[in-house]
């Protein structure tokens, strides 16, 4: 590189300056999150309907397929509680210990069942 490409070069570490987000986009980032505590809600209700369902029904369903449906339900329920965080700001300690006693219940129940 010249001496003067060098000189006049523009310093890329420099840090990038975050932008307030106007009205309208904080309005429509709101409205975003509430959408996708919506959607992440219903598709955990959707799967627990479906257990509900096939408990009485007389098939057999493998305790793989249980597993697996709670595995979906808890990762609906943490995108849930990731944008009920941004919806309100700041992280929610009761939620966050409320999901990881409910993951290490799921985790422990399973290896009850393997035995």
């Amino acid at each position: 590189m010249s001496f003067w490409r060098r000189l006049f070069k523009k310093d890329q570490a420099a840090p990038a300056v975050a932008k307030p987000l106007s009205r309208k986009q904080q309005y429509q980032r709101k409205v975003q999150l509430y959408t996708e505590i919506l959607t992440a809600g219903n598709a955990a209700l959707e799967i627990m309907a479906q257990l509900q369902t096939r408990l009485y029904e007389p098939d057999y369903f493998s305790p793989a397929y249980i597993h697996l449906n709670c595995a979906m339900v808890l990762d609906h329920t943490r995108r849930v509680i990731e944008s009920l965080q941004g919806f309100t700001g700041g992280p929610n300690p009761a939620l966050a210990g409320a999901f990881a006693r409910a993951s290490i219940r799921r985790r422990s129940a399973i290896e009850v069942s393997d035995r």
